[in-house]
């Protein structure tokens, strides 16, 4: 269990979600609960919303918020020293530039930058034809990144 406080602090996390109770004293009360009772610590809780956070697109019902909470006890320990707790880790940034060629063929062309290029890079990039990315792969401590890996 957690105190009220926290939970509340939780629930509101999900205000951006379709169908959050805005306004309904009583089913934002639920909500909150639900995860006071339902979460095994607050790191628990954090990560639980992160995941509801990062896959759902409407809010969760308390039945179906509960389910989180049940289905990931036990599992959801000290947040990851690598990736923060996201599963991902960054393994470089790249700017990509595109063109349409003399045959109306689009082309694309990637380069690994640094930091410091990135930050040189800021004021001079082409808004419409480049874009510095950061690419990622799955965190080699934890499995939280594993089961959204192609």
């Amino acid at each position: 269990m957690i105190t009220d406080n926290e939970a509340e602090y939780q629930v509101r996390r999900m205000a951006g979600l379709r169908g959050y109770p805005k306004g309904e004293a009583l089913a934002l009360d639920e909500l909150i609960r639900v995860v006071a009772e339902a979460a095994e610590h607050e790191t628990h809780a954090a990560q639980v919303l992160r995941l509801i956070l990062d896959s759902c697109d409407i809010c969760p019902k308390p039945s179906e918020l509960r389910k989180f909470f049940f289905d990931t006890r036990n599992v959801a320990g000290p947040i990851c020293a690598t990736c923060n707790g996201n599963g991902w880790v960054s393994t470089g940034e790249w700017v990509v530039t595109t063109a349409v060629d003399a045959q109306r063929r689009t082309r694309e062309w990637r380069e690994r930058i640094t930091t410091d290029q990135r930050e040189a890079l800021k004021s001079r990039l082409f808004v419409s034809r480049q874009m510095v990315y950061d690419a990622a792969k799955p965190c080699p401590d934890c499995n939280a990144g594993q089961e959204v890996k192609e």
